[in-house]
């Protein structure tokens, strides 16, 4: 990875963190996220991409559940609560209700899982679905900043970002 990159992805990152709401701060955080995982595999889809993150680091992930099991657990346990849509995240492309676009996440301490779980929320969010006078919006969107930021520190701090 060039300075160039590293500069860019810690930019985002600390940025998130001077962000007054949720979402700008999710934004932030994906924008870095985003820079991180394109510049290493740039040739592949977005998905090819996310999987090599999933394959690269889901151990260290593993590590992060369990020794901080409050961060993923909430927002699992806000996905299987919330007052609308309980026990799923839809896809917004798509009308409430239709089965087959509703995603339920029962695994977060699986990096593939809790993927899939964010990138649902971060398209969501990127394409006009959310809204921050929803709360219950608002409340995902927090939670998945704050799970994400735990997991990219740490990532970052080992690629020497941070």
């Amino acid at each position: 990875m060039i300075e160039n990159q590293i500069n860019l992805i810690k930019r985002w990152f600390e940025k998130s963190k001077r962000q007054r709401n949720s979402f700008d701060k999710f934004i932030s955080l994906w924008i870095s996220f985003n820079a991180f995982y394109a510049a290493e595999h740039l040739q592949k889809s977005e998905k090819q991409q996310l999987n090599n993150i999933n394959n690269e680091y889901k151990k260290v992930f593993s590590g992060l559940v369990h020794s901080n099991p409050r961060s993923f657990q909430d927002l699992k346990t806000y996905i299987e609560t919330k007052p609308r849509n309980t026990g799923f995240i839809q896809d917004l492309r798509f009308s409430v209700g239709r089965e087959k676009y509703k995603r339920r996440y029962l695994n977060i301490a699986s990096l593939c899982e809790y993927l899939d779980c964010v990138y649902q929320v971060r398209c969501n969010l990127f394409h006009g679905g959310k809204s921050l006078e929803d709360g219950q919006d608002e409340e995902i969107v927090r939670r998945s900043y704050k799970s994400m930021t735990i997991f990219l520190k740490e990532i970052y701090r080992r690629r020497n970002i941070l």
